[in-house]
């Protein structure tokens, strides 16, 4: 399942869905409520099954950015699985 999506990122762009994310603030307090249930399933890669994030990552280190992808995705409502193809890129190394 899609947990995070970057809003402008690859993924994003190519019509992947994350979970919903609702931000708020009840008094002094802020929150944020996540929806799961609207999140994309990723069960497929390139034709090779996923049923883990390693099996996932562990393909994706054998691409350079610029290739692309196509991912196999259950979405929510759907029973056919959603091809889609995602181009990749450089990931920006994180604090």
């Amino acid at each position: 399942m899609i947990v995070s999506l970057e809003p402008s990122g690859p993924a994003a762009q190519a019509g992947l869905k994350g979970p919903a994310v609702r931000r708020g603030r009840t008094g002094v307090f802020d929150f944020v409520q996540v929806d799961n249930s609207t999140a994309d399933i990723i069960v497929g890669i390139d034709n090779q099954r996923v049923a883990t994030v390693d099996d996932l990552l562990s393909y994706l280190e054998t691409k350079k950015p610029g290739q692309v992808v196509t991912l196999n995705v259950l979405r929510q409502g759907q029973h056919e699985v959603a091809r889609i193809p995602v181009k990749l890129t450089e990931t920006k190394a994180q604090p």
